[in-house]
């Protein structure tokens, strides 16, 4: 009798997390998630609609940002470029302090509404600064300087682009990756489909950008496009709201740093006590766990970076989310992002090391006033050089990273009620 009551109770569990959702979210009523009506790809989708034109809006700008710093502006090229890359870190570094917000005060779905309104209102200045009479950037058609209001309104609404895309990119990819219970088996795999279906919502808007918004800009206006990327993220943050009934939530747990903190001071107040022989005593699971864990054309090079990229990025993105503490998971995309926007930053001082240093020994600048001027392509074999020597850090520190393991309560069920 003991043991089939055992075994009720066992099945009893089980029923229950079929049902239910029990990994601490809660959905839009501050009550827990019902599995059959909340979460998953019914989720899913309304979130990689919103990252689909928040990255069209983004390369729809980034793409041609150093025609437009050239030729609207007149910057010369070394000036436009280093602009671009000031930007471009920028707004890859934000997310670090989006992510930290999220994490610790305002959860991942207000983080995201909150910063895609800060995105669009970047994007309205934006449309504004071409059709405001005060604001264009001449007084006729063709003119030697831009007036001074457009240049301002112009880098005022390409830094809140940079603001919102702090909040949003962290949080939303989190927020996406939420929906899916890592408890319950069929969701776990779900959720490793979601990053690629992520990535490529991800690259169908750069894919669009690249090709229909540049060439709106060039043929049309820059007006013009301004109006469809304004148009486009607010229909996308419509559809996201439609979604709220179907969301899964979570609350935040505080500022993440407080733990990290700790573990600096634990490791300082014992950095005199001798090291474990065995790595894996370092880490918060068993060593069976941790074993269970490991279970050319012009043309041409860039399609060979997009394929790079596509294996890559998608790569990181689940590293980022899977290998950290769940109270730090936005935190952790914002880590991803947080290293592109570190290589802007680096490019820039690369690129003056080495102009410097080409001016004063070659007779030939590696960067010019124009491209047919300077020697880029020396720059890109340095660029290829650093990647090699970067491919075989990687491959020695991936060798030896102990990774957490993460097993299923779902697995846990069906061994009891097998047992039972």
């Amino acid at each position: 009798m003991e043991h089939k009551k055992i075994g009720s109770e066992n099945q009893d569990s089980y029923d229950d997390q079929q049902k239910w959702v029990l990994d601490s979210s809660f959905d839009s009523k501050g009550h827990v998630p019902l599995r059959a009506r909340t979460g998953a790809w019914r989720a899913a989708f309304f979130i990689i609609a919103i990252e689909f034109s928040e990255r069209l809006s983004y390369y729809g700008l980034a793409t041609n940002l150093v025609v437009y710093l050239t030729t609207i502006l007149h910057q010369d090229l070394k000036t436009a470029i280093r602009n671009a890359n000031y930007w471009a870190g920028v707004t890859t570094l934000m997310p670090l302090l989006g992510g930290f917000v999220a994490d610790a005060y305002l959860g991942r779905y207000t983080t995201v509404l909150v910063a895609t309104t800060i995105y669009l209102m970047g994007l309205v200045l934006l449309t504004l600064s071409w059709f405001i009479p005060g604001l264009k950037p001449c007084h006729q058609e063709v003119c030697l300087e831009p007036r001074k209001a457009h240049e301002i309104s112009f880098f005022i609404a390409i830094y809140l682009i940079s603001i919102g895309t702090g909040g949003h990119k962290p949080s939303l990819e989190s927020f996406g990756a939420d929906q899916f219970d890592e408890g319950h088996a069929e969701e776990r795999k779900m959720k490793m489909s979601y990053f690629n279906w992520w990535s490529a919502g991800l690259c169908a808007g750069i894919l669009t950008a690249v090709i229909v918004i540049v060439f709106i800009e060039d043929r049309i206006g820059w007006g013009v496009a301004s109006i469809i990327l304004t148009a486009v993220m607010t229909i996308s943050l419509l559809i996201f709201l439609v979604g709220k009934p179907f969301y899964r939530y979570r609350r935040p747990l505080g500022s993440p740093l407080t733990p990290m903190l700790q573990v600096f001071v634990a490791a300082f107040a014992k950095r005199k006590l001798p090291y474990p022989s065995d790595p894996s005593l370092l880490h918060e699971v068993s060593k069976a766990e941790l074993n269970n864990g490991r279970l050319l054309s012009h043309t041409t090079h860039f399609i060979v970076l997009g394929v790079a990229e596509g294996f890559t990025l998608v790569g990181l993105q689940e590293y980022f989310y899977d290998q950290v503490p769940d109270s730090m998971r936005s935190l952790g995309i914002a880590f991803y992002l947080s290293v592109l926007g570190a290589g802007s930053f680096l490019n820039n001082l690369l690129i003056t090391v080495v102009d410097s240093l080409a001016e004063d020994f070659s007779d030939k600048r590696w960067f010019g006033k124009t491209l047919n001027s300077s020697r880029l392509d020396w720059f890109y074999w340095l660029l290829a050089g650093l990647t090699a020597a970067n491919m075989c850090v990687f491959m020695i520190v991936a060798k030896r990273f102990p990774y957490k393991s993460v097993q299923s309560s779902q697995v846990l069920a069906d061994s009891s009620v097998s047992d039972a």
